[in-house]
């Protein structure tokens, strides 16, 4: 829970971290919370829009930033938008709003929608429509002006319109010039990372790398050098540092098994 941090935030502290990336804390249905119904408050599985404040209060006070996960990819079948959709029809205003390709959106033959990995429960969100990113966007001015968080994961960001973050970076920074950017690409990203769009992604050729060469013996060195050199290469010195550099996260197996649970490998 969000209480739960800030009680831990001196032991946090102790550690020497200086950032806390949280995974999705919007109103949702699932725990994984990528399936989000409500962008404006916190879920109250987790805690209160108060206690977010608060937290980001303290984090600040002890030189801790705060990142949100933004979902923009997609929302959940369960989102009140989306529900108009499946209710109206092509007559609903937020009809064009998701890729739809024929109405009624879902019947006995299954749903006729783009969604996330194929799932009817997360249907896919047109950001290239106006009105759609126009939405998307407050939600993102909404929590860096309210509650002064310091920068954005973007999840699934391989998947929305160029255009779209183009966009998200300009307003995002003329809100908050040293907002951070960082979007989820499982690939070599040179398309988003630079000037217009990311200031970094989160680093899985490095991840796989480090797996091969450290955890399961499936690299050689010379291997393991040249794709380290090639990260270093691929974009600019500043972006470079800014990478989002991980052993695992929420998505993936823990090094610690990748290792077979060796701790000498680990460390």
């Amino acid at each position: 829970t969000l209480r739960g941090v800030i009680q831990n935030l001196p032991y946090l502290k102790e550690l020497g971290i200086n950032l806390l990336y949280l995974n999705p804390i919007f109103t949702a249905l699932s725990y994984h919370k990528y399936d989000i119904v409500d962008c404006y408050h916190i879920d109250p599985c987790l805690g209160t829009d108060q206690e977010f404040r608060e937290l980001v209060s303290r984090c600040h006070d002890m030189g801790i930033r705060v990142m949100l996960d933004l979902v923009f990819n997609h929302l959940s079948q369960q989102h009140p938008l989306f529900q108009d959709v499946l209710e109206k029809g092509g007559t609903s205003p937020y009809a064009d709003w998701f890729c739809v390709h024929r109405f009624p959106a879902k019947d006995a033959g299954g749903h006729h929608y783009e969604s996330f990995a194929f799932l009817e429960e997360m249907p896919k969100i047109h950001t290239d429509h106006p009105d759609t990113a126009r939405y998307l966007l407050d939600i993102a001015r909404y929590w860096l002006r309210e509650y002064a968080v310091d920068g954005y994961r973007l999840d699934v960001a391989n998947e929305v319109s160029h255009t779209f973050w183009r966009r998200f970076r300009r307003e995002m920074e003329a809100v908050r010039p040293d907002v951070a950017i960082i979007g989820e690409v499982w690939h070599e990203a040179p398309e988003w990372i630079g000037r217009d769009q990311f200031h970094s992604v989160m680093n899985y050729p490095l991840l796989y790398a480090v797996w091969g060469f450290f955890g399961q013996d499936s690299l050689q060195a010379q291997e393991f050098t040249e794709i380290i050199g090639r990260r270093a290469l691929l974009y600019r010195r500043d972006n470079v540092a800014a990478m989002m550099n991980f052993l695992d996260n929420h998505d993936t197996c823990r090094c610690y098994s990748i290792c077979g649970r060796q701790r000498p490998r680990l460390r």
